[in-house]
Protein backbone atom coordinates (compact mmCIF):
# COMPACT_ATOMS: atom_id res chain seq x y z
CA UNK A 1 0.00 0.00 0.00
CA UNK A 2 1.69 3.59 -0.79
CA UNK A 3 1.96 5.61 2.68
CA UNK A 4 1.23 8.75 0.70
CA UNK A 5 -2.24 7.85 0.53
CA UNK A 6 -5.16 8.20 2.69
CA UNK A 7 -8.05 6.08 2.14
CA UNK A 8 -11.80 7.23 2.59
CA UNK A 9 -13.15 6.35 6.21
CA UNK A 10 -10.19 4.45 6.84
CA UNK A 11 -11.44 1.17 4.39
CA UNK A 12 -10.56 -0.10 1.16
CA UNK A 13 -13.75 0.54 -1.23
CA UNK A 14 -14.71 -0.65 -4.96
CA UNK A 15 -14.56 3.02 -5.05
CA UNK A 16 -11.47 4.25 -3.65
CA UNK A 17 -9.15 0.67 -4.72
CA UNK A 18 -7.63 1.92 -7.48
CA UNK A 19 -5.47 4.36 -4.99
CA UNK A 20 -3.75 0.83 -4.00
CA UNK A 21 -1.42 -2.00 -4.89
CA UNK A 22 -1.91 -5.88 -4.03
CA UNK A 23 0.87 -8.03 -3.71
CA UNK A 24 0.92 -11.36 -2.64
CA UNK A 25 4.97 -11.58 -2.16
CA UNK A 26 8.02 -10.23 -3.04
CA UNK A 27 11.63 -11.43 -3.17
CA UNK A 28 13.26 -10.28 0.63
CA UNK A 29 15.47 -7.64 -1.30
CA UNK A 30 12.70 -6.08 -3.02
CA UNK A 31 10.64 -6.17 0.16
CA UNK A 32 13.39 -4.45 2.23
CA UNK A 33 14.03 -1.73 -0.43
CA UNK A 34 10.38 -0.89 -0.30
CA UNK A 35 9.82 -1.65 3.49
CA UNK A 36 12.48 1.68 3.28
CA UNK A 37 10.38 4.16 1.77
CA UNK A 38 7.01 3.74 3.92
CA UNK A 39 6.29 5.40 6.50
CA UNK A 40 5.02 2.25 8.90
CA UNK A 41 4.39 -0.91 7.98
CA UNK A 42 0.74 -3.12 9.61
CA UNK A 43 -0.31 -6.33 9.54
CA UNK A 44 0.91 -9.32 11.21
CA UNK A 45 3.75 -10.39 9.04
CA UNK A 46 7.51 -11.45 10.86
CA UNK A 47 8.87 -9.50 7.63
CA UNK A 48 7.48 -6.17 9.83
CA UNK A 49 9.22 -7.27 13.00
CA UNK A 50 12.80 -8.94 11.67
CA UNK A 51 13.46 -6.64 8.78
CA UNK A 52 11.54 -3.61 10.14
CA UNK A 53 13.92 -3.34 12.79
CA UNK A 54 16.94 -3.89 10.53
CA UNK A 55 15.70 -0.75 8.58
CA UNK A 56 14.23 0.79 11.83
CA UNK A 57 10.88 1.44 10.06
CA UNK A 58 7.74 1.59 12.54
CA UNK A 59 5.91 -1.61 12.73
CA UNK A 60 2.54 -1.77 14.12
CA UNK A 61 1.57 -5.68 14.50
CA UNK A 62 -1.64 -6.98 15.04
CA UNK A 63 -2.79 -9.85 16.46
CA UNK A 64 -1.06 -12.63 18.73
CA UNK A 65 0.46 -14.33 15.56
CA UNK A 66 3.69 -13.36 16.42
CA UNK A 67 3.67 -14.27 20.30
CA UNK A 68 7.37 -15.03 21.12
CA UNK A 69 9.26 -13.29 18.97
CA UNK A 70 11.69 -10.97 19.60
CA UNK A 71 11.36 -7.57 18.76
CA UNK A 72 12.97 -3.90 18.92
CA UNK A 73 11.45 -0.78 19.71
CA UNK A 74 10.03 0.02 16.34
CA UNK A 75 7.49 -2.78 16.70
CA UNK A 76 4.08 -1.27 18.56
CA UNK A 77 1.98 -4.54 19.44
CA UNK A 78 -1.95 -4.27 19.46
CA UNK A 79 -4.92 -6.24 18.98
CA UNK A 80 -7.63 -6.41 16.06
CA UNK A 81 -9.03 -4.06 17.39
CA UNK A 82 -9.89 -0.94 15.21
CA UNK A 83 -9.48 1.83 17.75
CA UNK A 84 -6.12 0.20 19.20
CA UNK A 85 -5.14 0.16 15.33
CA UNK A 86 -5.65 3.59 14.60
CA UNK A 87 -3.88 5.02 17.85
CA UNK A 88 -1.04 2.73 17.40
CA UNK A 89 -0.77 3.79 13.68
CA UNK A 90 -1.11 7.89 14.88
CA UNK A 91 1.72 7.04 17.26
CA UNK A 92 3.80 5.04 14.78
CA UNK A 93 3.91 8.45 12.67
CA UNK A 94 4.25 10.89 15.08
CA UNK A 95 7.38 12.95 15.63
CA UNK A 96 8.64 11.70 18.62
CA UNK A 97 8.20 7.80 17.97
CA UNK A 98 10.04 8.64 14.59
CA UNK A 99 13.37 10.73 16.65
CA UNK A 100 13.20 7.54 18.37
CA UNK A 101 13.78 5.14 16.15
CA UNK A 102 16.55 7.53 14.17
CA UNK A 103 18.11 8.10 17.80
CA UNK A 104 18.45 4.30 18.13
CA UNK A 105 15.95 1.72 17.08
CA UNK A 106 17.10 -1.22 18.66
CA UNK A 107 17.37 -4.76 16.48
CA UNK A 108 17.80 -8.29 18.44
CA UNK A 109 18.57 -9.42 15.22
CA UNK A 110 21.75 -7.69 14.63
CA UNK A 111 24.39 -9.52 15.70
CA UNK A 112 28.27 -8.76 16.54
CA UNK A 113 29.12 -10.74 12.97
CA UNK A 114 30.48 -13.15 14.19
CA UNK A 115 27.76 -15.72 14.22
CA UNK A 116 29.03 -17.94 11.38
CA UNK A 117 32.13 -18.86 12.94
CA UNK A 118 30.33 -19.84 16.06
CA UNK A 119 28.00 -21.79 14.29
CA UNK A 120 31.25 -23.65 12.64
CA UNK A 121 32.57 -24.11 15.62
CA UNK A 122 29.19 -25.79 17.36
CA UNK A 123 28.50 -28.22 13.74
CA UNK A 124 32.45 -29.23 14.05
CA UNK A 125 30.91 -30.93 17.44
CA UNK A 126 28.15 -32.47 16.44
CA UNK A 127 28.51 -36.42 15.65
CA UNK A 128 27.19 -36.94 12.16
CA UNK A 129 24.72 -39.90 12.85
CA UNK A 130 21.95 -42.20 10.69
CA UNK A 131 19.75 -40.05 12.95
CA UNK A 132 20.18 -37.23 11.98
CA UNK A 133 20.70 -37.24 8.54
CA UNK A 134 16.61 -38.69 8.23
CA UNK A 135 14.54 -36.17 7.91
CA UNK A 136 11.31 -36.71 10.17
CA UNK A 137 8.20 -34.44 9.60
CA UNK A 138 6.65 -33.14 12.84
CA UNK A 139 3.64 -32.57 12.42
Amino acid sequence: LHPDRVVSGGRITLENAAQFHFFKNFPIETYVRLMMKTACVIGNSSASIREGAYVGVPAVNIGTRQRGRQRGNNVIDVSADQHQIRGAIERALSPDFRRTLEARCENPYQGDGNVSDRIAQILKTVPITEDLLKKQIAY
